[in-house]
């Protein structure tokens, strides 16, 4: 249970953030105050850095940019003298607060904890449980290795975050549906500077993982665009769709573009520097640059190889006293001889150093530091363990990939990441070198590989059940895909990412193109949701019967009263092995006392579909209400609140300024209680109550109690209420408002406004009901009041409008409330449970 709750609090984004930077910054003072000096000196070469590495080189150049600063004033600082962009940061920090490589601790904790926490939400996208993925993502920060860069002066602390970021980045807006671009501008936008920058960080400390990576994800959106042209032509989005996602596309690729200007100083800043070292420079054979022209190449990408092997062979000509050399025999002169090396390359970059290297003592050279150096031989036992786990974990890396592997964002990563490690193999053939620079991509490699072991059975079970019932057929259908979209999307992801194959029925909506781009496939269902004509009805059952019959699916789950009547009588006619029901509410027929006859009607429908299924209910006094009348009994009857939201998307956040804002997000039908809303509004207003009441959401004209459009408008006339239309990305209204409002009178199920409104940290106003009572506790985080009593709703807005100190406490508990119960990953785990699948 410790370890839960230890697992729990690290999941939170600030909270590993905050752990990470604090780690790190107490690691670093220990390794360059305590342990090289004191404990290894045979390590320590200066300063609190290792010896035989490049700290010293950029700490010397740093002190000598700090004193031109201290002498001449800060025109003189340089941000790269001599190209060394760290040397330049340095120099910043040497001036502000003390010439010693600590100095840049606080900076390099900030820049490891962003890249921990970038990488936490990676693999977020491929691990849907947050304690797994935060199993998956300790290696990445806490490997012994990863010491070098987050103590020493080096350039990984600028290289590891930037390539994080990349990968982040680019995973996000593939994971971006293209409908989406107009309410999520804010999100694209942010991901395309986040992305801007992590390449300019890339590029002053690396530029040739820049452009590599730049050359894969060129060819990655061109796939990209081909596709969703494709989706246009099919009409499954517009054209106007289409033609914004290729901006913001190609916007993304700008944005990490290096430039033939910085792509020009890469070309020349590759090169060792030897010409200070006679010895060295006459060592250099002009007959192993020799290079042949291979006629089929782009010129300009064979520049690039050229410049690749030029590297490679100076790197072997003047590094002859550097340990852990490989393959320095092996003669490349063209392009198709790196081809024919690429096995070779992938060999090394992924499984190098060698078990030849782990036991092995430093021998005897020309280098001291090499020579029966006990420091020396420890790092490579060190290098041993890692790798010896990290083997363990690249396993598991096929499990992962074949459970995603309809997840092209996790082919992308792999692209990055294996060509990235390719090039550094073919470019450096030292052991040594490559175990610093192939750290990010090659431990994104292994931790997606421990997450694969994480994600499914030992892999005998895996190639075992690969064709058996372990892969499921999961039918999840309801009356509406808007319906679908809100509130069963986490659920069909969660499932598609185990490798289950998901179909979703509904009717065709304006929410329909949404689905037609995920994970799964999705089925017109012929249903008309507010249709009370027989022949339609039994159109529709009969639509289903039709599916079933033609798709066998091992479990079929329903949602809403009419997809789980006629789900349930259509899944029992085809066979269907499973079924599960979700009542999600009863609506409007329970709560009308004129209804008798409809209710004993549809109490009968619900007693015949229920029986022999398993049924959910998202509140207790629904499944007390079943129970009582026999229409489910206990075994086969469970409780699991909500639908389930993202309180990392639902963030909290401060109250704005100005007069308290009272939201009341909703469809706009009267049983949702907005017009007792306008009447409190009304009331207070005669009070002189200052507040501002607004109305969120839609007309459904359509609807037989819809709240017209002239109504709405006359209310906004009268000053009574503002209308701020229907909005698709309520995680940024919520915080806009000071009090959330839901004075709805009929039997609600959960009211996921009231859960995402309470993640975002608001107090909460609702009526006495089913489902409102399960979010909002009384007294706690909100109040609860009778259904269809203004004075009692207005008494309730004005208490909370009047006391801010009451606002922020019930704020702050709604947080803790949606966080503790209505997380989405619960809700999935639960669902998980009742199908039988391991979490």
């Amino acid at each position: 249970m410790k370890i839960t709750s230890t697992l729990d609090f690290l999941s939170r984004p600030r909270n590993l953030w905050g752990v990470i930077f604090f780690y790190t910054l107490v690691s670093g003072l220990f390794v360059q105050l305590v342990l090289l000096p004191f404990i290894a000196p045979s390590w320590h070469k200066s300063h609190g850095l290792i010896r035989d590495m490049d700290g010293i080189k950029f700490h010397s150049r740093a002190v000598e940019v700090s004193n031109a600063i201290k002498t001449d004033g800060w025109g003189s600082w340089q941000l790269m003298p001599d190209g060394l962009v760290v040397s330049g940061v340095a120099a910043v920090f040497y001036t502000l607060i003390y010439p010693e490589p600590w100095a840049m601790l606080p900076l390099n904790s900030a820049l490891n904890a962003s890249a921990g926490l970038a990488f936490f939400f990676l693999l977020s996208f491929f691990i849907a449980d947050k304690r797994r993925n935060l199993i998956a993502t300790l290696p990445f920060i806490f490997f012994p290795s990863a010491f070098l860069w987050n103590t020493q002066l080096n350039n990984e602390f600028f290289v590891i975050p930037g390539i994080i970021f990349i990968l982040l980045g680019w995973v996000m807006l593939i994971n971006l549906h293209p409908n989406e671009l107009g309410q999520k501008t804010s999100d694209w936008m942010g991901v395309v500077m986040m992305i801007g920058l992590a390449g300019l960080l890339i590029l002053l400390a690396r530029s040739q993982a820049l452009i590599v990576a730049f050359a894969v994800i060129i060819s990655a959106a061109i796939g990209i665009n081909l596709y969703w042209l494709v989706q246009t032509l099919r009409k499954k989005i517009s054209l106007q769709s289409f033609f914004a996602h290729l901006f913001v596309i190609w916007l993304a690729c700008l944005a990490m573009y290096p430039g033939p200007v910085l792509a020009e100083r890469y070309l020349h800043s590759i090169q060792p520097k030897v010409e200070d070292d006679p010895a060295k420079q006459s060592q250099v054979d002009p007959e192993q640059l020799v290079w042949e022209t291979t006629p089929w190449l782009p010129s300009a990408l064979e520049q690039q190889i050229k410049q690749m092997i030029k590297k490679r062979m100076l790197f072997v000509t003047t590094s002859s006293d550097a340990g852990s050399m490989l393959d320095v025999d092996v003669s490349i002169r063209s392009a198709t001889d790196v081809i024919q090396y690429i096995p070779r390359a992938l060999q090394i970059g992924l499984l190098s150093p060698f078990p030849n290297l782990w036991f092995e003592q430093a021998g005897v050279t020309d280098n001291p530091w090499l020579t029966d150096n006990p420091s020396r031989t420890f790092m490579r036992l060190e290098s041993a363990l890692e790798t010896v786990f990290s083997y363990l974990c690249l396993l598991g890396l096929p499990i992962l990939v074949w459970k995603q592997r309809r997840q092209p964002a996790l082919f992308l990563v792999l692209a990055i990441c294996l060509t990235l490690i390719m090039v550094y193999a073919i470019s450096l053939p030292n052991q040594g070198a490559l175990y610093r620079l192939r750290y990010p991509q090659f431990m994104t490699l292994v931790c997606l590989g421990l997450a694969g072991w994480m994600s499914t059975k030992p892999l005998a079970a895996v190639v075992a059940d690969t064709q058996s019932a372990t892969v499921l057929k999961i039918a999840i259908s309801a009356t509406t895909s808007w319906n679908l979209y809100n509130s069963r999307l986490n659920l069909a992801r969660a499932l598609a990412k185990r490798g289950h194959d998901v179909i979703m029925l509904s009717p065709r909506d304006e929410f329909t193109d949404f689905l037609l781009t995920e994970q799964f496939r999705w089925v017109n269902l012929t249903l008309r949701p507010r249709s009370k004509n027989p022949l339609h009805e039994l159109a529709a059952i009969g639509s289903l019967i039709r599916f079933y019959l033609a798709e066998r699916p091992d479990l079929a789950n329903h949602f809403t009263p009419k997809g789980v009547i006629y789900g349930s009588l259509a899944a029992k006619i085809s066979g269907v092995k499973r079924i599960v029901n979700t009542i999600t509410g009863l609506g409007a027929v329970f709560s009308n006392e004129q209804a008798r006859w409809l209710q004993t009607l549809i109490t009968f429908l619900y007693r015949v579909a229920l029986t022999n299924t398993t049924t959910i209910f998202q509140n207790p006094d629904d499944q007390k209400l079943f129970e009582q009348r026999g229409l489910v009994k206990s075994p086969n009857s469970l409780l699991v609140p909500g639908s389930g939201i993202d309180v990392e998307k639902f963030i909290d956040t401060p109250e704005p300024d100005g007069p308290p804002v009272i939201l009341l997000p909703s469809r706009f039908v009267e049983e949702k209680g907005i017009r007792y809303f306008v009447e409190a509004s009304r009331l207070l207003q005669e009070r002189r109550v200052t507040a501002r009441f607004v109305l969120v959401g839609r007309p459904e004209d359509d609807q037989p109690t819809a709240i017209t459009s002239s109504e709405i408008t006359q209310w906004m006339n009268e000053g009574v209420v503002e209308w701020w239309g229907w909005h698709n990305n309520m995680e940024q209204i919520y915080p806009l408002a000071h009090i959330v409002c839901l004075p709805t009178y009929y039997m609600e199920g959960i009211p996921k406004s009231l859960i995402e409104a309470a993640a975002c940290g608001r107090p909460l106003v609702a009526t006495d009901v089913p489902g409102c009572r399960e979010i909002v506790h009384h007294g706690e985080n909100g109040l609860l009041v009778q259904p269809k009593n203004v004075r009692a709703l207005a008494d309730a807005i004005e208490k909370l409008v009047k006391d801010a100190d009451l606002r922020k406490a019930m704020g702050a508990k709604s947080r803790q409330l949606a966080v503790d119960e209505f997380s989405k990953e619960k809700v999935i785990a639960a669902y998980l449970k009742v199908y039988g699948i391991p979490d």
